[in-house]
């Protein structure tokens, strides 16, 4: 091995951490300085929404295209009201997977209209999916068909990998959450998902299944937080989970019933 290459690896990930830290920096000036504007168009303080203007569009300048792309749709999505348009922005939304969009897909999982709290929540998947690089996707891939496979030890064994080789990427936590839980490795499989919620809030798949983990290993109280933070996430779910709800509640409260006969004996 050449002596040059050590040398060289390190300057290339500071490069790439830099430029990646300044595209978030100014995506996060970006949608401060939106605020404000709207903020200010709707107290009709103009001088205000023209400083906040121009600030936008000078940050703009600064990003990255798919940045550019993204901000575009989102404010588009917050604007439209026809259904079909907002479905239409909402899936170009899921194909550029940027996790910037997560909160604003999130809330259009509460729309009135079921077809697009339906593409919300799949295009949602779709930038939970979405891994940091293109090595990432292939193992990612390869962890999901093993696990497919039944064969677990293998699929665990990428997932390990995958989440040492990017620990803040939430899906990496997630997929070896759900290949832990058909171990029945129930208590390991409850970490992470408490991770993935850590590092993606809004991951109404981790809270789920954490709930059905914490099902067996009898945590009701674990459980009926989990189930009912996954339908506070995504109002899609609560069809599929009351009755789960329901059922941990009336758990709990026999639960309760029985700690106080015991501390009256």
């Amino acid at each position: 091995m050449s002596a040059r290459l050590p040398a060289r690896r390190p300057t290339t990930r500071r490069l790439r951490a830099s430029s990646g830290a300044s595209s978030t920096e100014s995506w996060e000036r970006l949608c401060l300085a939106k605020r404000k504007l709207d903020l200010a168009v709707r107290e009709e303080d103009y001088p205000t929404a023209a400083a906040a203007k121009a600030e936008v569009d000078l940050l703009l300048e600064r990003l990255p295209s798919s940045k550019v792309v993204l901000s575009g749709l989102l404010s588009k999505l917050g604007e439209v009201g026809d259904s079909s348009e907002r479905q239409a922005t909402i899936q170009q939304l899921g194909k550029l997977g940027d996790a910037a969009a997560v909160p604003s897909l999130a809330g259009c999982l509460h729309d009135a209209d079921p077809s697009t709290a339906e593409a919300a929540e799949e295009a949602l998947w779709a930038c939970f999916m979405r891994c940091p690089s293109p090595e990432l996707e292939l193992d990612m891939q390869r962890g999901v068909a093993l696990m497919q496979a039944d064969q677990l030890e293998q699929a665990l064994a990428v997932f390990d990998g995958i989440i040492a080789q990017a620990p803040s990427f939430a899906e990496g936590y997630n997929k070896r959450a759900t290949c832990l839980y058909l171990m029945q490795r129930y208590h390991a499989a409850i970490l992470d998902c408490r991770v993935t919620l850590e590092l993606q809030p809004y991951h109404f798949g981790a809270a789920s299944g954490m709930g059905m983990c914490c099902g067996y290993v009898n945590d009701t109280r674990g459980a009926l937080a989990a189930f009912k933070q996954a339908v506070a996430i995504n109002g899609r779910q609560k069809p599929y989970l009351m009755s789960h709800i329901a059922a941990l509640q009336r758990q709990q409260q026999r639960e309760e019933e029985q700690r106080g006969r015991q501390s009256n004996e």
